[in-house]
């Protein structure tokens, strides 16, 4: 699927089909109250190459998260450090 820069396909394929997986999951459950091993081996397969596309998306919203902390505790232990110099003056 191609997108433009605003509007990813794949993200918004992603995003809603997390939401309505879950629900389909636990209609099939109350539906049918047993699921044999080979149901379950099968859905297990597909989550397992779903999870493989999401790491694109998800990988770099984590280094995102652990820069954006690096940096704010660099800031404030400098200005911490700032305001120290500061109150000795």
């Amino acid at each position: 699927m191609t997108g433009t820069a605003f509007f990813e396909a794949e993200f918004f394929v992603l995003l809603v089909s997390s939401f309505i997986a879950p629900f389909c999951i636990n209609a099939c459950v109350i539906w049918k109250q047993a699921i044999s091993r080979k149901v379950t081996w099968l859905s297990g397969n597909g989550l397992l190459i779903s999870e493989i596309s999401v790491a694109p998306y998800l990988v770099p919203a984590v280094f995102a998260g652990i820069g954006v902390s690096l940096i704010s505790h660099g800031l404030i232990t400098n200005l911490d450090d700032a305001e120290k110099k500061i109150e000795r003056i």
